[in-house]
């Protein structure tokens, strides 16, 4: 995505978290207990050319292992 990835929320299974965006795109977020399997959906603010967007795509909602990385890719329209 070009531009400034600010800050995402994931909101699914029942709750809902919001985390700031780190250099090279990275977060964490944890979801205490989650009613599974489901369906979550990343917001992503992103700033473009001075102009907030907010772009999101849903997923699959499911339990991963400790650190598993879940690759959220999002295109401004």
């Amino acid at each position: 995505m070009v531009g400034s990835a600010e800050s995402l929320l994931i909101t699914g299974g029942g709750e809902s978290h919001g985390a700031t965006v780190r250099p090279g795109g990275t977060f964490a977020v944890t979801f205490g207990n989650p009613t599974l399997p489901g369906t979550a959906t990343a917001t992503v603010r992103c700033d473009i050319a001075g102009r907030r967007t907010y772009a999101s795509t849903t997923f699959p909602f499911y339990r991963p292992g400790g650190g598993q990385p879940l690759v959220v890719n999002l295109t401004v329209r």
